[in-house]
């Protein structure tokens, strides 16, 4: 996935998760807001970790036109519990919302994130899956 530069200072990028069956493949749609407008979303608070301590990028989301990102299994988890079978869900989520490889951009992002989850109308916190 090739991530479009954010234009101003106070923008952000949110996700729409697409609805969907929990087995089925995730999708989502990227767009760039300003926090001063006061979009209405949620904010997503997760471990990058599973349980067993795994935060490679080892699942799979598609974004916007067919482009995949690579994303760790507990995020995918998360979006899974998340998504909802017949609606939208508009979610900000770091690993996705911020590109992790660009340092200047997740510098400044990690410098907004209070006010991102202040913002936000409500804050998921994802604990993972229970144990059996």
């Amino acid at each position: 996935y090739q991530y479009t530069p954010l234009h101003h200072p106070e923008s952000i990028r949110l996700l729409t998760l697409l609805y969907g069956e929990f087995s089925s493949p995730i999708h989502v749609r990227l767009a760039e807001v300003r926090l001063s407008k006061k979009p209405q979303y949620e904010a997503l608070s997760y471990s990058w970790a599973t349980e067993g301590g795994d935060t490679s990028l080892s699942s799979q989301i598609v974004c916007d036109e067919g482009k995949t990102l690579a994303v760790t299994k507990n995020c995918e988890l998360a979006l899974r519990y998340i998504r909802k079978g017949d609606s939208l869900t508009t979610l900000w989520v770091d690993a996705i919302c911020i590109n992790q490889q660009d340092i200047k951009e997740r510098g400044h992002q990690v410098g907004i994130m209070r006010n991102v989850y202040a913002n936000a109308t409500k804050v998921l916190v994802w604990l993972g899956e229970g144990s059996e």
